[in-house]
């Protein structure tokens, strides 16, 4: 039994993707994604205060910054739904400031709303 042990603690002092590791690996993790669920139900059934009050939680909450990306995504996203144009512009140019390490297809649909809704044909060639 010993002899096992001792192959087992080999094995494992090597192993890289331990228990610590795990909140720091899952980034974008199942809980965001859960979180963001949940506020689209919570948004498109009405409950917009509701919709807010859980993503700013959620906004103070996780610290990692990929996380933040996509909850303020979500933001500028019901922003935009709301016409709320100039907050959408404020949380845009703070993601293409602080997050361009993360940029995806929604942020650039973003974008193309608020051209379109400024009639910036130029910007739409990007």
């Amino acid at each position: 039994m010993k002899m096992i042990n001792k192959i087992f603690s080999f094995f494992n002092s090597n192993n890289t993707y331990t228990q610590t590791n795990i909140g720091v690996q899952n980034n974008y993790s199942s809980e965001v994604k859960t979180l963001l669920e949940s506020l689209d139900t919570h948004f498109y059934v009405g409950e917009i205060n509701k919709a807010f009050e859980l993503l700013e939680l959620g906004l103070k909450e996780h610290k990692h910054k990929e996380s933040k990306y996509y909850l303020l995504l979500k933001k500028a996203e019901y922003f935009l739904q709301l016409r709320n144009v100039e907050k959408v512009k404020t949380i845009l140019e703070l993601l293409n400031k602080d997050y361009t390490d993360y940029d995806d297809i929604k942020m650039k649909e973003l974008l193309l709303s608020i051209y379109s809704l400024e009639k910036k044909r130029k910007s739409f060639m990007i």
